[in-house]
């Protein structure tokens, strides 16, 4: 693999997200139907959507993995104290921090989302995390180190919510013409990464830390017919 796919993967977000307008926020993140950008009622139904997993209050400090151009998490920062968003691709960090940063409050950082949670000094101040549309680019042994780093060295994160999952067991509903192969499937390089049905993702996923919830979105969101959420809460432990 290449330098530029190691870093972006075989399709290279950012070189798609360079080649749209700079105020095409949509399809710079490619959520278009058959190439066409979504409508903002569709980015305003995930936005709303988030806001009931997540269940921000005033005082959150919300960490966004693979956050993008920050087009989504527009609509949590008004929800939460502060926001920290963390994305591999350099233009779509540079359109996130030209449109919505507001230090301190509200930040961007270009960075690989493993090598942010492993380096970052600040883990302790985080309440809940989201990463929408961003795990299905990480293998299963990275979704587990994610998923222990927060569960472990994150100790006040409460919440994880995380989105856009493509489903294994639907996609015959996405690829009408010809179904994918095994390994195309499994292939976290693609433009729409790894599928994962419910049962091989709750495998990666420590049950005794987390309380484990499926979602998916109302029929009328334009994804909702292969694609699912999971929201992740931190069991409460009683000491005896």
């Amino acid at each position: 693999m290449s330098i530029e796919n190691k870093k972006y993967g075989k399709f290279s977000y950012d070189n798609f997200a360079r080649s749209c307008d700079d105020n095409d926020l949509i399809r710079q993140t490619m959520r278009t139907i058959n190439g066409v950008p979504v409508s903002n009622e569709q980015i305003n139904m995930i936005k709303n959507t988030l806001l009931q997993y997540l269940g921000l209050h005033h005082d959150d400090i919300l960490l966004e993995l693979a956050c993008g151009n920050g087009l989504i998490s527009d609509g949590l920062f008004n929800a939460c104290k502060e926001y920290v968003g963390v994305d591999i691709s350099e233009y779509l960090i540079y359109i996130a921090k030209k449109n919505f940063e507001n230090k301190p409050r509200i930040t961007f950082y270009e960075d690989d989302i493993t090598r942010f949670i492993k380096a970052d000094k600040d883990f302790g101040k985080y309440t809940k995390v989201l990463c929408y549309a961003g795990i299905q680019y990480l293998s299963d042994i990275e979704v587990i180190q994610l998923l222990e780093s927060l569960s472990i060295t994150y100790k006040n994160v409460e919440i994880i919510v995380i989105g856009n999952i493509p489903d294994r067991n639907l996609a015959n509903k996405f690829y009408v013409d010809k179904l994918k192969t095994a390994d195309e499937l499994n292939d976290i390089c693609t433009a729409i990464g790894k599928w994962r049905a419910h049962d091989e993702f709750i495998k990666l996923v420590d049950e005794s830390v987390w309380d484990i919830e499926i979602h998916r979105m109302p029929d009328s969101f334009y994804a909702s017919h292969y694609r699912y959420d999971i929201v992740l809460k931190r069991k409460i432990r009683v000491i005896s």
